[in-house]
């Protein structure tokens, strides 16, 4: 039996594993380029602290972010946060509104949503014994 090339083409086995192929290229051309959202907890940090004090307040605000698929994967090497004055907080409970500003995201990542966008804070003297 002779083997030509254009039967070996149109064999069903190589004609399968091409196909095969095509879809996997073709999934993985629109999967890396997908929009999607994601939704995870950032953590609080106050900058501007006295020693001998002490901010009361949320640990973490849940934040929603849009961005390409990839760049929400390595989001979390970026170390998102949010990062508010203590300067500007007292001893009395006070409501703070947080700001888009305030969230530190990388370029490529737009922000949908956050929750609380109003935060209670306020200070407490630490007592050194």
């Amino acid at each position: 039996m002779k083997v030509t090339i254009r039967n070996l083409l149109l064999s069903h086995p190589l004609i399968k594993l091409f196909a095969v192929f095509c879809g996997y290229c073709f999934w993985l051309l629109l999967a890396t380029n997908q929009i999607t959202t994601r939704t995870f907890k950032i953590p609080l940090f106050f900058y501007n602290t006295q020693k001998k004090e002490r901010i009361v307040a949320p640990e973490t605000i849940e934040v929603t972010v849009k961005g390409k698929r990839d760049s929400l994967q390595s989001i979390e090497q970026y170390a998102p946060s949010i990062h508010l004055d203590a300067a500007q907080t007292d001893y009395t409970e006070k409501d703070v509104t947080l700001a888009e500003g305030d969230i530190l995201l990388p370029n490529n990542v737009n922000l949908v949503n956050y929750a609380p966008s109003t935060v209670k804070i306020h200070k407490e003297a630490l007592e050194l014994g």
